[in-house]
């Protein structure tokens, strides 16, 4: 049997603690993709070094370790709740860009000449296709994903229609 030093197992227990407590912080709000794979290594490291910890005090002798097992594993069940959540604002990050920036785009297509949109709506299409390939929504982001989508034909329909009735301005352009 190893006798780990207590001493030791209360340093790095609470360091986990701190970093989970830090993290569920840093998810208070959405999470951009860089901010993800920050997130998502830090709770890599913080789980490995729990694993550790837990082998640890499988093998020792000491009763007082042995009953830290039970938050060794409520601080690995809090990590992988935190996956979920870190994933879960990542998708709401996702959403608030849509939703910014197709209503940027309806204002741009109730003006009169709306010109130079192109570039916003394969941004806009962009953006859906990744989210939808990627993610199971809820019902209200769902909601505000269809409206970007039509926001995208009544962008396109109205390039259309700009172009049928100036046809002079492509001829220009050629």
């Amino acid at each position: 049997m190893v006798t780990p030093n207590i001493e030791l197992f209360t340093t790095l227990s609470l360091k986990v603690y701190e970093d989970v407590k830090k993290l569920h912080q840093q998810l208070l709000y959405p999470v951009n993709s860089i901010k993800l794979k920050k997130i998502f290594a830090d709770l890599d490291s913080s789980s490995s070094r729990l694993e550790s910890l837990k082998e640890t005090l499988g093998k020792t002798s000491s009763l007082f370790l042995k009953a830290r097992l039970d938050y060794i594993c409520e601080l690995q069940q809090q990590i992988i709740s935190l996956y979920g959540k870190a994933l879960d604002k990542h998708v709401d990050f996702q959403i608030q860009q849509i939703f910014t920036q197709s209503e940027e785009l309806y204002q741009e297509i109730i003006d009169v000449e709306a010109q130079g949109i192109e570039g916003k709506i394969q941004q806009l299409q962009r953006l859906v296709y990744q989210i939808l390939s990627q993610h199971r929504l809820s019902k209200d982001h769902r909601q505000i994903v269809d409206n970007a989508k039509d926001i995208v034909y009544a962008a396109k329909a109205k390039q259309i229609a700009l172009s049928l009735l100036n046809p002079k301005d492509k001829l220009k352009k050629s």
